[in-house]
């Protein structure tokens, strides 16, 4: 789920930071990388307004290593 605020958005379409979010994530970035990257992206692109970016990743149970074993 990628949330942001109107300067992220100024400069970028869905369409487009979703394809970036997923290349960030597919380099082994973590989330919070990945949302930095895209942050700093916005302000490259020209947004004069704040840029805010927040993207949560959500797994199946089982996968990553964020708790739980396998069932």
């Amino acid at each position: 789920m990628l949330l942001a605020c109107d300067g992220f958005w100024d400069v970028m379409d869905a369409e487009e930071a979703v394809a970036r979010g997923e290349e960030l994530l597919e380099k082994g970035l973590t989330a919070t990388e990945a949302a930095a990257q895209l942050g700093n992206l916005a302000l490259r692109m020209g947004s004069s307004d704040n840029v805010t970016v927040v993207l949560v990743v959500f797994e199946r149970e089982g996968e990553g290593g964020g708790g739980g074993g396998e069932r």
